[in-house]
């Protein structure tokens, strides 16, 4: 005799069994609902730890690839107010030298035209090495200015070595051409070295040129 059948008799028949075999079905039921149910409970904690990980290095992913944005625009910014800040004083030096040696007026123990001359050309020098290696971080359209400043300060030292050609003998070609010096040096050079200023503050502050 089997379990089930000693069950059967135990209990008096078949609705005995029915009823021990709806008891023993609800409880395996229940049983396995029971296990189901953690096993999806546990399973969505899982997927949620998961998550929650996955959300975090994310995040933490994000803030370090802003952080080293912001300090390579922090690096590129100090290199531009380098760049802004050699150019200026290198600019300035160029002109207050042009104008001493345009001037027709000359001042006692003041120095020579020539070594006038020979300080904007250093200045030049110095200002065009500084554009060299700094011209990746200005905007272009500064880099443009820088430029016709240059050509500017070359076309004026141009003008007043003619002036003083002894081969120039006309005396009125000799007077235009060093008003045409005078000029580049105390009206030209400086409206575009007033233009360069504003715009070397706007990259300072951050603004859009």
């Amino acid at each position: 005799m089997t379990w089930w059948q000693g069950i059967l008799i135990a209990f008096g028949g078949n609705a005995a069994l029915l009823l021990v075999l709806g008891f023993l079905a609800r409880s395996l039921i229940q049983t396995w609902l029971a296990k189901d149910l953690k096993r999806f409970e546990d399973s969505l904690a899982r997927d949620a730890k998961l998550f929650e990980l996955q959300l975090k290095t994310n995040a933490d992913f994000e803030i370090e690839r802003l952080k080293a944005s912001f300090v390579r625009a922090s690096r590129v910014h100090e290199r531009q107010l380098d760049i802004l800040s050699t150019l200026n004083r290198h600019f300035l030096e160029a002109q207050w030298c042009f104008q001493g040696m345009t001037a027709r007026a000359r001042f006692i123990g003041e120095v020579s035209r020539e070594e006038y001359e020979r300080k904007v050309i250093e200045a030049m020098e110095a200002a065009r090495n500084a554009l060299l290696q700094g011209r990746l971080f200005i905007p272009k359209d500064l880099v443009d200015r820088c430029e016709t400043v240059f050509r500017v300060a070359f076309e004026g030292r141009l003008d007043f070595s003619l002036a003083h050609d002894p081969m120039i003998i006309d005396p009125a070609k000799r007077a235009e051409l060093w008003q045409a010096a005078a000029t580049a040096a105390n009206q030209e050079m400086p409206k575009i070295l007033q233009e360069i200023d504003s715009a070397a503050r706007s990259v300072m502050h951050g603004e859009q040129l």
